[in-house]
Formats: structure tokens, sequence, C-alpha cells
């Protein structure tokens, strides 16, 4: 900890010395806002990295941290979602076989009423009369 604020106290010192420089050869004379904030735009990545290395990278670690923590959350989640997939597929290869043999049944009915319909077509009316007897009594 002592390194990192002797680190911070000469940074500061440089920068004020740096600055005291610049204005004592009329550099701040003629600046204006916008042309201030650009230069802290240019000077704020270079403290950040130099923040980040005296730091240790502090914050990187905590950021690849949370990402392994939300890995393993997705991970968990994704295993779950796969099961309830799963399960509903099964359901629906369920249902698709009770259709298929659905479907088969009613062929096989349309089949045997075709078969009826075109012998009754060629029966006479004795005949189906005699038929009628014979299924329905009397």
């Amino acid at each position: 900890m002592n390194r990192r604020l002797i680190i911070i106290a000469i940074t500061a010192v440089l920068v004020l010395v740096v600055v005291g420089y610049l204005y004592t050869q009329g550099y701040f004379q003629n600046l204006k806002w916008q042309t201030g904030t650009m230069i802290l735009a240019a000077i704020a990545g270079p403290y950040k990295l130099v923040s980040n290395w005296v730091k240790g990278g502090g914050e990187t670690n905590d950021i690849l941290k949370r990402n392994e923590a939300m890995r393993a959350d997705e991970k968990k989640h994704r295993i779950e979602y796969d099961a309830q997939i799963n399960a509903k597929q099964k359901q629906i290869d369920d249902l698709d076989k009770k259709i298929n043999d659905l479907n088969a049944k009613v062929i096989e009915v349309d089949q045997k009423r075709a078969v009826v319909s075109q012998q009754v077509n060629t029966m006479s009316a004795p005949e189906l009369q005699q038929k009628g007897k014979e299924l329905f009594g009397s």
C-alpha cells in the first residue's frame, strides 16, 4: 500500500510540474473549454493505464470473477433448459406417435367403408333387404 501511495504522489507532483510549466510558457492563455476537455480526455487514457498497473489490475480480476460466475450460472440454466426441452420433445414424440396410430386407424376404417360401400352398391334390392334383416333382426 505504501508503494501505491508513493507512486500516486509522484504522479501528482509530475502533473503539477507539467501544468505549471505549460502555464508559465503561456499555453493556457487562449485555452477554450473544448480544447481543455480534449486535453483531459487525452490524459485520461494513460492515467487509467498507470492506475491499473499500480492497483495490480484489481478491476480486471473483479470483472473476470463476475464473468466466471455468470458463465457458471449460464451453464446451470442451460442444463435446466436442455432438460426441459428434452422432456417437451419426448412429449411431442409421444403425441406424434399417437397421431400416426390414429391416422392409420382412420385409413383402415376408410378402406373398410369403401369396400362395404362398393358391396352395397353391387347388391340388388332383395339382397339389401335380406342383409338388413340379418343385421338388425326381424
